[in-house]
Order: structure tokens, then sequence, then C-alpha cells
């Protein structure tokens, strides 16, 4: 997860496999983005305050989230605040890594 302070933009990469499952919450219900913004894509996809769900089924290796967080966090805030759960394509548990740019 790459997220950038300036913007609150949020970026979901695959490194190796992609993705066909992505969750992600909030304990603050932090993503302020949902207010103004549809990140849904699909009929089971979720973006409220404080959960993103996405549903991939042809699998994906990005998924672009502008002004989705507040900005000015730091990599322990984002640490703290954010849960995430996932699924590869062909099975396995998605592993998440935090870089703050």
């Amino acid at each position: 997860m790459t997220y950038d302070a300036a913007t609150g933009d949020v970026t979901i990469s695959a490194v190796d496999t992609p993705f066909a499952a992505f969750e992600m919450t909030s304990l603050s219900e932090s993503f302020v983005g949902t207010t103004e913004n549809d990140y849904t894509v699909g009929l089971f996809d979720i973006a409220i305050p404080f959960k993103l769900f996405r549903l991939e089924p042809s699998a994906t290796n990005k998924i672009d989230l502008p002004g989705f967080m507040p900005t000015g966090w730091t990599a322990t805030e984002l640490a703290h605040d954010i849960r995430h759960s996932g699924a590869m394509l062909g099975g396995g548990q998605l592993k998440l890594a935090i870089e703050v740019i």
C-alpha cells in the first residue's frame, strides 16, 4: 500500500501475484474519500468510512484510490489504524506493506 501524505491518495499494488479480493478497515473511520467518491466497481464492493472491500473476479495488480485518506499521516499512524485481508489469485493470503510518500 502506498499512501501519499500530501494528497491522501492510496494505491494498493500486488508485487508478484494479482489479487482477487481485498478488504481494508479503519479503526478510526478514516476513509474520508468515501463520502465524496465512489470507489466501487462491482456489485459486491463496499466503500464506506470504515471499510473498503473489492472483489476482483478476474484479478488485478492495482487499485487506485485518489483522496481516500486524510493527509499528513505517518506510517506508524497508518499501521495502528489499518487492518487488511485479501486473497491472491490461485490462493494464498495477501500481505500488505505500508509506504508513505
